[in-house]
């Protein structure tokens, strides 16, 4: 619901959602995988998630490559 909602996007397009909290701990990703849904959490044992470079923190919505995602 948050994709279609907020976001105003297809979750059917195989793209990867990527949520987090305000605490940036942990993140959560959302995946369709016919015939449904993937989730994949993960938690930094010390630290938190930093925004991407040029991000506002209440920015609803950024891109990011393979390459930015995998840095994670």
């Amino acid at each position: 619901m948050l994709v279609q909602g907020v976001l105003q996007q297809d979750p059917f397009t195989g793209h990867l959602f990527v949520f987090r909290g305000r605490t940036s701990q942990p993140i959560k990703i959302i995946y369709w995988d016919a015939p449904g849904f993937c989730l994949f959490t993960k938690r930094l044992e010390h630290g938190v998630f930093l925004l991407a470079a040029g991000a506002s923190s209440l920015a609803r919505r950024l891109s990011l490559t393979s390459a930015q995602l995998s840095a994670c």
